[in-house]
């Protein structure tokens, strides 16, 4: 299991960002996320790999949950997926009140951490998922209209 943690968690902080996947991923846009706008606080990245087993992986990422602030914003790669039917099943138990989305990626992760001062709750995560859609371009399309535009 790859683990990405930020060195500060504030639970009286921004909200926080937790980030779950299959394979490298999580890790990977966590490592990508601060190479791009630099260290920040309350983001945890767990990836859950083939040896893993599930219950641990749960339980870790469970553990760092709990930690983040209220409104913290989780973020995983497939609905439907291990690492977000464990997440759904652990949330229904704890009766928590969860703000989640399916399909991260790069541009809805630098968005969360770009508003996530300013917006909260249900808006933030509209905002978030408005960004994550902008954020796919077919760029074929975009050099052909360049190619007709001359």
């Amino acid at each position: 299991m790859k683990t990405r943690t930020a060195k500060t968690i504030n639970k009286n902080g921004k909200p926080g960002i937790l980030i779950l996947s299959h394979g490298p991923l999580a890790a990977g846009l966590f490592d990508s996320l601060e190479m791009i706008v630099g260290e920040q606080e309350n983001i945890a990245a767990f990836s859950y790999e083939i040896q893993d087993e599930l219950n641990d992986f749960t339980d870790r990422f469970m553990e760092a949950y709990k930690k983040l602030p209220e409104e913290t914003i989780v973020m995983v790669d497939i609905y439907g997926g291990s690492p977000c039917n464990q997440f759904i099943l652990r949330s229904l138990q704890d009766h928590e009140n969860i703000l989640a989305l399916t399909g991260v990626n790069l541009p809805m992760t630098l968005e969360a951490c770009s508003v996530r001062g300013k917006l909260h709750g249900q808006e933030l995560l509209a905002d978030i998922q408005k960004h994550a859609s902008e954020g796919i371009v077919n760029v074929t399309e975009k050099i052909n209209e360049r190619r007709n535009a001359k």
